[in-house]
This record gives structure tokens, C-alpha cells and sequence, in this order.
């Protein structure tokens, strides 16, 4: 990703937000699980820290990748 960023060809059109994609699915996953967790009671403890642990890559993975895309924007 950092080539792709610094490299002088690239325009500011090559950082879209698709690259949003992976940290908002990992952002999604925990409304799933909640839910799935209501439905069964018996793993409830497994749902949801599956679902904590998603919500922390997504939180992350947000914060890093949407450093990177307007990190572009601003310096282009």
C-alpha cells in the first residue's frame, strides 16, 4: 500500500473509498453476532467475543486505512 500511495504516477482518483471496504465488513460483523447471540444462548460467550474481537480490527483497520487515503487526499 505504501508504493501505491507514494508512487508519483498515481492520481488521486486511485484512492477511493473502496478502500474502505474491508474495515467497515469488520465493523458489520458484531451486529450480526449480537443478534446471533440472542438466538443462542448457549454460545452467547463465544458470539460475542468473536464479535468484540471483530470490532476491534474493524476499529483499527478504519483508523490506519483512513489515515492512508486522506493522508493522499490532503498531500496530493
Amino acid at each position: 500500500m505504501l508504493r501505491v500511495f507514494s508512487h508519483k504516477g498515481i492520481t488521486p482518483a486511485h484512492a477511493n473509498f473502496g478502500w474502505f471496504i474491508p474495515p467497515v465488513s469488520q465493523l458489520i460483523i458484531p451486529a450480526a453476532g449480537l443478534e446471533l447471540a440472542e438466538l443462542y444462548p448457549q454460545a452467547v460467550e463465544l458470539t460475542f467475543g468473536l464479535s468484540m474481537i471483530s470490532f476491534g480490527v474493524g476499529f483499527f483497520l478504519f483508523l490506519f486505512v483512513g489515515a492512508v487515503v486522506y493522508h493522499r487526499y490532503v498531500y496530493h
